[in-house]
């Protein structure tokens, strides 16, 4: 295995540990979404969800296929959902 596509098999690796703790997670962060006034906790979620969608991108155009729970649109509309409550609270 070369350097790169052992780099990529450890990214594909990070990204999907990411992906269960964002399952573990989804339903709180759709609580801190509706509930929350605190743009620190919507900023953390967002950065979150929002290194998961570019993570996604560059494996999958690296032609590493993945096994997870949501797909790029999901996990897009939800960063948008909380870039936009973001804004409302600072």
């Amino acid at each position: 295995m070369t350097k790169f596509a052992n780099n990529r098999e450890l990214r594909k690796i990070d990204f999907e540990l990411k992906m269960y703790s964002l399952d573990a997670d989804i339903n709180q962060i759709w609580k801190d979404l509706e509930n929350s006034d605190d743009p620190k906790v919507i900023k953390k979620h967002f950065e979150r969800v929002q290194y998961l969608v570019e993570t996604y991108r560059e494996l999958v155009w690296s032609g590493i296929k993945l096994d997870i729970s949501y797909d790029e649109g999901y996990m897009q509309s939800l960063a948008g959902l909380l870039f936009d409550k973001y804004c409302e609270l600072i």
